[in-house]
């Protein structure tokens, strides 16, 4: 890569990419008309300028045009960031007079058209256009507000007719006092003699209004104050005209102004109605691919719910499977506290275990007997191992309970962990049972289905927990060692 190259690579398109962020979160919203433009033009040209950046070759620009425009480059970043912190559009207009203009001044003659020209300036024209639509926007939300003040002055406006129909009313009754029999009139009619007699008063009256110190001086300091309101009031009046053509060009910029036709063209209401219709169009197409999901998830919720069912069977099954592993080791664990209490208690397990081995082995069972047949001492042996059993069952006892207490629940837990792996299959299994039969046809589906849902509606309805209660269990360790053959055959021997 050229010096060239390097140096717009690593030191130009860095501080470019950052004016574009910078810019990017500049917001036009609530500003006025000339700030909004200027910002918009800032926008506008960065756009441009960002695309065609890429139609560059350094390699054709002299090392100190490029030299040259880091400078305006580094005060736009300057510049926007002292924006962004103060509010002063000044910052923003030194960029569009100066550091812009310098750019496009430098770098225009090295740009080579590749054909992105046309995408570059339609960025730049959708950055432009974003930021008007923004700015319209607030203004928009100004109309609605007048919009809500003019509704409170039409209400307020009708309060204000039907109290002067009220004092019409009143007005009426007035009249009526005033012109009929014996009214009012009659009386001023007579009150008209005694104005003629006030005659000569009111003369003399005059004379003193027209005199030097009479009223006529003080009228005159009021005809003044009165021209000194009447210039205010012209003042008022040029502001106001001043304010009602602002309005009207506010009311051309939002609703158009009129062809030659008569109709309106342009304005912020035009593009609102146009992107009304945008919106209707789109949430049109989303209510069709709401429908289409929609239809997917209700398709689909039957097989969740085999689902749901299956994992949570497989979630007990699990559970009681632990449970079989844990009093297994229980019971062996019971087993060995068994043997312990035993030989705690000093039992003489020489002669004892001598003997049992001696009675379960088949082919000394005759020598043995021929061997005690005269010797007392075999039952003066087990008397005595007896006797000692009977002293040390107090030890022992709670010990067998225990072993037989685990072994019981032991068994249990394996019965409930066998019933919930039948549900766990049968709920995994009833959604491909139910897609074969809707394959056959409408007699055996109207047929088969019903009698599917009813055996499966049976299985979950069963508590696998009735099944104790009914003496439905596994045989304990201890059962299964009582019931071995061989000792069934011993004893019946």
């Amino acid at each position: 890569m050229s010096i060239r190259s390097t140096k717009f690579v690593n030191e130009i398109i860095p501080l470019w990419k950052e004016i574009e962020s910078l810019l990017k979160d500049i917001n036009v919203k609530g500003l006025s008309t000339d700030d909004r433009n200027e910002i918009a033009h800032s926008k506008k040209v960065v756009a441009y300028f960002s695309g065609m950046l890429d139609a560059i070759d350094p390699d054709f620009i002299p090392m100190q045009v490029l030299v040259n425009v880091i400078s305006p480059i580094t005060y736009i970043k300057s510049n926007l960031v002292s924006y962004i912190n103060s509010s002063n559009i000044s910052y923003i207009k030194d960029i569009n007079n100066n550091y812009l203009d310098t750019l496009l001044r430098d770098l225009m003659p090295f740009i080579f058209y590749k054909g992105n020209a046309g995408r570059v300036l339609t960025t730049a024209l959708e950055q432009y256009a974003e930021a008007m639509t923004e700015h319209s926007k607030h203004y928009l939300e100004e109309l609605q507000e007048y919009s809500e003040r003019n509704k409170n002055i039409t209400r307020d406006a009708e309060n204000i007719l039907s109290d002067l129909s009220e004092k019409q009313e009143k007005f009426e009754n007035y009249n009526n006092e005033l012109f009929e029999n014996d009214g009012l009139e009659s009386k001023i009619a007579g009150l008209a003699a005694d104005f003629e007699s006030k005659h000569k008063e009111i003369d003399k009256l005059y004379q003193s209004t027209f005199d030097e110190d009479g009223l006529k001086n003080e009228l005159y300091s009021y005809l003044n104050d009165a021209k000194e309101e009447s210039y205010k009031i012209k003042d008022l009046k040029k502001t106001s005209s001043q304010a009602l053509k602002e309005l009207e060009e506010f009311h051309e910029e939002i609703f158009g102004t009129e062809n030659e036709d008569g109709k309106k063209e342009g304005g912020l209401k035009n593009e609102l109605e146009t992107r009304k219709q945008e919106l209707d169009d789109f949430k049109k197409k989303q209510q069709e691919r709401y429908n289409e999901l929609n239809k997917q998830i209700e398709s689909l919720l039957p097989g969740a719910t085999s689902a749901g069912l299956s994992n949570a069977y497989n979630a007990m099954r699990k559970k009681f499977s632990k449970d079989v592993a844990s009093y297994g080791k229980w019971f062996y664990w019971a087993l060995a506290i068994l043997f312990i209490v035993i030989v705690s208690v000093n039992i003489n397990f020489s002669s004892l275990l001598n003997y049992i081995s001696s009675i379960f082995c088949k082919t000394e069972i005759i020598t043995q007997i021929e061997q005690h047949n005269n010797d007392s001492s075999i039952g003066i042996t087990l008397i005595s191992i007896l006797k000692g059993l009977i002293y040390k069952l107090p030890f022992i006892l709670p010990a067998f309970w225990l072993v037989m207490f685990v072994s019981k629940r032991r068994s249990e837990a394996q019965r409930l962990e066998q019933e919930y792996a039948h549900k766990e299959a049968l709920a995994k299994s009833y959604e491909s049972y139910k897609k074969q039969i809707e394959k056959l046809n409408e007699e055996e589906q109207s047929k088969l289905l019903p009698i599917l849902m009813e055996n499966m509606l049976k299985a979950i309805a069963l508590n696998p927990a009735d099944t104790l209660d009914k003496n439905h269990k596994e045989p304990t360790p201890i059962e299964e060692i009582v019931k071995k053959k061989e000792i069934l055959e011993f004893i019946e021997k």
